[in-house]
């Protein structure tokens, strides 16, 4: 739920209530099988501080079965600037064992740059991020990335998930990712706008097991009405250092400008 604060500049309250359940395959987190489970509700308060600034404060409780209680804690700031080409976001967030677990903390930050604000023409995009949780924190925490399923982050040749369960070996405590698309738009009636793409996706995992890197090019299909909206993308991807290839599909727009 969001809604609109009464007070002040302008402002959202949300307020988020989840079960989740994620299944990790042997080898990604431990020797066996693993399965992750909570449930949490936390509220949100969101804010322009100034037209360039907003901040984020956040806080709640989680459930994990087979770890108990955690209070949890958070806030963020999303930035724009250069006429909203560059775009940078940076969150932490901590959970607080109500028990005797051992608490853990997540820190995220994204960057992105584009060369328009508007969906003509010729587009280039530019996009990078750090994601890092901590020693004890659940695989359902742990940051990955693949064709947009399980995570948000691209590596569009490589797919986190197989038949439900997260086997994608780009997937470890620590990531740090990025990219570049390039877009030629061309407009298709009633405000829509359709695009050819091609892009680049890397990505660097390390944490739990010896590092690894990932890189993959493809090409694609975008529609759209806005630069600040996500845009229907179609893709088909090739892992330039193995033989990872991909179809995928989904909406997407850079997390430096969410």
């Amino acid at each position: 739920f969001a809604g609109p604060a009464e007070f002040g500049g302008p402002a959202v309250w949300t307020l988020d209530a989840a079960w989740e359940r994620e299944s990790f395959g042997p080898a990604l987190v431990g020797p066996d099988f693993t399965v992750d489970e909570r449930t949490g509700a936390a509220l949100g308060y969101s804010a322009w501080a100034e037209p360039w600034l907003r901040v984020h404060v956040r806080g709640g409780a989680d459930d994990w079965v087979g770890r108990g209680g955690f209070g949890r804690a958070g806030a963020g700031i999303d930035v724009r600037l250069a006429g909203d080409h560059l775009g940078f976001s940076a969150n932490a967030d901590t959970w607080i064992s109500t028990g005797e677990q051992q608490g853990f903390g997540r820190l995220g930050a994204d960057a992105a740059w584009t060369t328009r604000g508007d969906l003509r023409g010729l587009v280039l995009t530019v996009r990078s991020g750090i994601e890092s949780v901590g020693r004890e924190a659940p695989a359902m925490m742990w940051p990955g990335a693949g064709r947009g399923t399980a995570r948000e982050t691209l590596l569009r040749a490589h797919s986190l998930l197989s038949d439900g369960v997260v086997t994608g070996r780009a997937f470890d405590r620590h990531l740090a990712a990025g990219g570049a698309e390039v877009v030629y738009w061309f407009p298709i009636g009633s405000g829509r706008r359709a695009g050819g793409a091609a892009f680049v996706d890397v990505a660097h995992t390390w944490g739990s097991r010896p590092g690894e890197s990932f890189a993959d090019a493809g090409i694609g299909l975008r529609f759209g009405s806005s630069a600040r909206e996500p845009v229907l993308r179609f893709d088909a991807a090739t892992g330039l250092n193995n033989r990872e290839f991909a179809l995928s599909v989904g909406w997407w727009i850079p997390a430096a400008f969410q």
